[in-house]
């Protein structure tokens, strides 16, 4: 609407907001009202309980320590020795031929000690994904303490 100023003699445009108030309610209690019987349930599969029993092969893990030396643990080829890092791509092949195929693919975990540097523990990595890609890699974080950052 427009209206006069007193002495001008122009006319000043105003908004007059209560009907744009009283719409906007309206189409609120709409979508409101009518949002229940718009939703509909999505179907959810939920994996059954983890069985101990279902695997009892020890997992594979390949084991940094702060001096350096690797170890792969879990495998069925021989115990747990030092493995140089120039020969690990070839013992681990061995380890995960020894193992029995799993469905999903094989999972390597690997597990490097706080104290080694990032670029060593990369090279471990990439060693590990260099297996090919049917094989995962993981790697183990230790939990943080309840005071403080993990170690």
């Amino acid at each position: 609407m427009a209206f006069l100023q007193p002495g001008r003699g122009q006319a000043q445009a105003q908004i007059n907001i209560t009907p744009l108030v009283d719409v906007v309610l309206v189409l609120l209690i709409v979508f409101l009202v009518a949002l229940p019987t718009v939703t509909t349930q999505l179907p959810v599969e939920v994996p059954p309980p983890a069985d101990a029993s279902v695997d009892p092969r020890p997992a594979l893990v390949v084991r940094v320590a702060a001096d350096l030396s690797v170890r792969i643990d879990g495998s069925v080829v021989g115990p747990s020795e030092v493995v140089p890092l120039t020969s690990l791509a070839a013992q681990l092949r061995r380890a995960l031929v020894a193992r029995s195929p799993d469905p999903d693919g094989p999972v390597v975990f690997v597990d490097v000690d706080p104290a080694v540097r990032w670029a060593d523990a990369a090279d471990v990595l990439d060693t590990v994904r260099g297996m090919g890609p049917e094989v995962r890699a993981a790697l183990v974080v230790a939990e943080a303490p309840a005071g403080g950052p993990a170690p």
